[in-house]
C-alpha cells in the first residue's frame, strides 16, 4: 500500500531513497552494543501477546536512546540536511529474538500498535535486525485501516495483513504510525534512527516526497 507521493493521505510507509545517507562519522558515533534495557528515556511497556501466529510470550520491545555525542550531532545535520522542525529525534534499539523478557517465549514480534505520540516518523536502517526482519501493516476486523494513537493489538486472530517490507540497511523510510503495524521474524537487534513528526509533516519532508 506504498501509495503515490503526492498523496499523503493514504500510504502506510514511503522508501526515500532521494534523501541523503547519514554519514558514516555519525553512524560511527552509535553504540551498536547498547543494551536495550539500559535506556534513558522512559519506562518500556512490557506486553504479553496472546496468539501471534499461534505463538503466545512476551513481545520484544522498542527502547529509544538519547545518547551522546551521537544525539547533537544528529540533530544538527539533521536539521541541516532533513528537516528544521521535528518532536524529537532518537535512536531506536529493537530486541532481537534472544531478547524477549521471557527466555521461553517464541514470539518474534513487537505486537501491532500504533504510535502513542506521533502520527509519523522517519526512520533511518542502521541495522535491519536480520535477513527476515520486516515491518508488516494490519488492518482490524471492522475497523478502519487508519486508527487513533496508542492502539495495540495482543493477537492476529482479528487483524489482517496488508502490507510488509524488508527495509535495506541505509535506507530512510517513512512510517504512517497510526496504521497498526509490527516488526517481525527479527534475529538480532534492530538499529534505527528516528525523526518523530506530530499530525503533519514539514514543507521540507512533502518537497523531498515529490522529488
Amino acid at each position: 500500500m506504498q501509495k503515490d507521493h503526492n498523496d499523503m493521505s493514504d500510504f502506510t510507509y514511503l522508501l526515500l531513497p532521494q534523501l541523503p545517507t547519514l554519514p558514516q562519522e555519525l553512524v560511527d558515533l552509535i553504540d551498536r552494543n547498547a543494551d536495550p534495557l539500559d535506556h534513558n528515556i522512559s519506562q518500556v511497556c512490557i506486553r504479553v501477546l496472546d496468539d501471534w501466529n499461534g505463538q503466545y510470550g512476551s513481545a520484544l520491545r522498542n527502547v529509544g536512546r538519547y545518547d551522546e555525542p551521537f544525539q547533537s550531532e544528529f540533530v544538527k545535520w539533521f536539521k541541516e540536511n532533513i528537516a528544521s522542525t521535528f518532536l524529537n529525534t532518537r535512536v531506536t534499539y529493537t530486541h532481537g529474538g534472544n531478547w524477549a523478557d521471557d527466555p521461553f517465549s517464541k514470539v518474534i514480534s513487537t505486537g501491532a500498535h500504533c504510535d502513542i505520540t506521533r502520527d509519523y516518523v522517519l526512520a533511518y536502517a542502521v541495522d535491519t535486525g536480520g535477513d527476515d526482519a520486516e515491518l508488516v501493516f494490519w488492518k482490524e476486523d471492522d475497523h478502519d485501516v487508519y486508527r487513533e494513537r496508542g492502539v495495540m493489538m495482543s493477537s492476529t486472530r482479528s487483524l489482517q495483513k496488508i502490507d510488509s517490507v524488508k527495509v535495506p540497511a541505509g535506507s530512510w523510510y517513512l512510517i504512517n504510525s497510526r496504521v497498526l503495524h509490527s516488526t517481525e521474524n527479527l534475529s538480532r537487534k534492530r538499529i534505527t534512527v528516528q525523526a518523530s513528526f506530530d499530525t503533519q509533516l514539514p514543507p521540507e519532508i512533502l518537497n523531498k516526497i515529490s522529488q
